[in-house]
């Protein structure tokens, strides 16, 4: 995970930002990216990412949040149920940004909740 002067790590689960007051602050968020990092999405998978890549260069964020199903170890597409492998290649992936991102990682589920995007000015 990529660390800044303003981003420190406190324990596992515990971390510090320090956000300046002086500036505008903009945060990224990115949602349900369903990486498979596998032989059958590889297509897929490289058109997301080079789509994610656009966005992030062009909006320069000062910190990316990536929630929803980022990664999605599902056998057929990825030849692993195991996501440990396609979230070690998501986190190089956003660590070459050297923006602070923090990535939620869960499993695809049936019943994923559904929130709308708002704009907070």
């Amino acid at each position: 995970m990529y660390n800044s002067h303003n981003f420190t790590k406190i324990d596992n689960e515990t971390f510090n930002l320090h956000i300046d007051t002086d500036k505008d602050y903009k945060i990224l968020q990115l949602t349900d990216l369903h990486l498979g990092f596998g032989i059958l999405s590889g297509k897929k998978d490289k058109l997301a990412l080079s789509a994610v890549t656009k966005i992030i260069k062009k909006s320069r964020p000062d910190l990316i949040v990536l929630t929803g199903d980022s990664i999605f170890p599902f056998f057929p597409k990825s030849g692993t149920m195991n996501n440990g492998r396609q979230a070690r290649i998501l986190t190089a992936f956003m660590d070459r940004f050297k923006i602070v991102s923090y990535t939620h990682l869960t499993l695809p589920t049936i019943n994923a909740l559904q929130l709308p995007v708002v704009d907070v000015l």
